[in-house]
């Protein structure tokens, strides 16, 4: 079931996490992003890092970018009006964070299934499904970014898995 919500890339980023980790997060200029903080990360990234380079080449990447979920925030059940899917990437590690996705079951319940990121792991991630964020700790940090032509999950899901970058 999980699948139709995110899948799991077998590529590691090798300089992403390091330049991430390197930017003083207290002394950026954060702007509103669809009720997210962010801001935008260097583009020559896209080059300089193998596992977003590869992605590039079979998805077009236009954009990175950093987001920022505040202290115990609730970022509300919702589908993206923009955009199809992403990659995505938790850069918190040991956060009390949840990311869920969800189907209605009736007026009062849901099902759900949680994405439980693995450190310095990228996923695939449909925007277009029910999805919400549960912050209970500090400020909650996700590498996100655009691709170039907004594509339905499922197409670029089966472009990554005919490149053999996803996981079983």
């Amino acid at each position: 079931m999980t699948d139709t919500y995110f899948k799991e890339l077998n590529l590691h980023p090798d300089l992403l996490v390091d330049e991430i980790n390197s930017i003083d997060k207290d002394k950026q200029a954060w702007s509103s992003h669809f009720g997210f903080n962010a801001i935008e990360l260097d583009p020559n990234l896209i080059q300089s890092d193998s596992a977003l380079k590869r992605v590039h080449q079979i998805q077009p990447i236009a954009r990175l970018g950093l987001l920022m979920i505040r202290s115990s925030n609730f970022y509300k059940w919702h589908r993206d009006t923009y955009r199809q899917c992403c990659l995505n990437m938790l850069i918190s590690e040991n956060h009390n964070s949840h990311t869920l996705f969800g189907r209605d079951i009736d007026s009062q319940n849901m099902r759900i299934a949680e994405l439980r990121y693995k450190p310095k792991t990228l996923y695939l991630f449909n925007n277009q499904e029910q999805h919400c964020v549960i912050n209970l700790d500090g400020p909650r940090y996700l590498f996100s970014l655009y691709f170039c032509e907004e594509t339905p999950y499922q197409t670029v899901k089966a472009k990554l898995t005919a490149a053999g970058v996803l996981c079983h």
